[in-house]
């Protein structure tokens, strides 16, 4: 009886926890996303186009969780892709500890954090990434503006319902093609300033002869 009657209020703690997080992370990420990029391609982990684009995505889509966790809106799928994005931190720092690179920037508050990977940055996220699980098989409705319930029940709807979620699309797929072109600028431009970064390192790293 105790535990369902502080379940919801546990709930919603975790589910704000999260989203500050994300927020915080965030807005420390946006200022300066190129060089972000440039942590994420370090880790080595993604192929050099997809470590940017991963680069450029991850703090937008991090904002979109962190403002859908805090209204409540559809919160157990954006606590799942909370998860998911968890458990990709999970492999990435796994990885290169495995590969006894610990002199890498952990990345998670943008450049201006100087953390290192480690086990104490693993069990954070380990910690975050059960958090998310929380919320995820919780079936609470409160502070909840809209559940996957009434999300569902709106879609089974008539076909008429069906009219704002076309539009909607329709207005995401433009502003999607229209960045595709300065989004793929920004790509070139941040893979030939990573790639003159590096042979710089590797003439500085060359003996002279």
């Amino acid at each position: 009886m105790a535990y369902s009657l502080w379940y919801p209020y546990v709930t919603v703690c975790v589910r704000w926890l999260i989203a500050c997080i994300f927020l915080v992370f965030t807005l420390r990420k946006l200022p300066n996303r190129p060089a972000f990029v440039f942590v994420v391609m370090a880790y080595r982990v993604l192929p050099r186009r997809w470590a940017v684009f991963y680069g450029l995505f991850l703090p937008w889509l991090e904002l979109i969780i962190g403002i859908m966790l805090v209204l409540g809106i559809l919160p157990r799928i954006s606590a799942l892709l909370s998860a998911l994005l968890f458990c990709s931190f999970l492999i990435a720092i796994g990885l290169n500890m495995a590969r006894r690179r610990v002199d890498l920037d952990c990345g998670c508050a943008g450049t201006k954090s100087q953390e290192k990977i480690g086990a104490k940055i693993m069990l954070r996220n380990l910690g975050l990434l059960i958090m998310a699980a929380i919320v995820c098989l919780s079936s609470s409705t409160f502070l909840v503006l809209l559940p996957e319930s009434r999300f569902l029940l709106w879609l089974q709807g008539s076909a008429l319902s069906m009219t704002p979620i076309i539009v909607a699309v329709a207005v995401v797929c433009s502003v999607l093609i229209g960045l595709c072109v300065p989004l793929g600028r920004q790509m070139m431009q941040i893979q030939l300033e990573y790639e003159a970064v590096e042979s710089q390192k590797q003439e500085k790293a060359t003996p002279a002869l």
